[in-house]
């Protein structure tokens, strides 16, 4: 079965399609994430989302053709969502994740692969 193909936008078309208080949301995480991200993770639009991926000129044999996600970031219809791909496995990230959101008091709210927000 073949992925449906969404037409190509680029990351500024994205952010300018959101409504003002998201945009000025996702811009802000967006910001974070491209602060902190290692070295030769590539920012663009993938699976109809904001992704950080490894370049398939670096790992080109995907099971899917697709380059690899590392991490994303969309606004959905009810909140948006950071997909942290590495966070929500558990172990040391997952606490310092919750530790973190504690300490801002506010309550973490985790899908399977992401961390929701409004």
């Amino acid at each position: 079965m073949a992925l449906k193909q969404r037409p190509q936008i680029t990351v500024a078309e994205y952010l300018a399609a959101l409504p003002e208080e998201r945009r000025a949301a996702i811009k802000a995480v967006r910001a974070v994430v491209n602060k902190n991200l290692p070295k030769g993770y590539v920012e663009g639009i993938g699976f109809g989302m904001i992704t950080w991926t490894v370049p398939l000129k670096v790992y080109p044999d995907t099971y899917n053709g697709q380059p690899l996600m590392y991490a994303a970031l969309a606004s959905q219809k009810n909140y948006m969502s950071i997909y942290l791909l590495c966070a929500p496995a558990g172990g040391t990230l997952k606490s310092k994740l919750a530790a973190g959101f504690k300490a801002a008091g506010k309550k973490l709210d985790m899908g399977g692969s992401c961390v929701r927000f409004k």
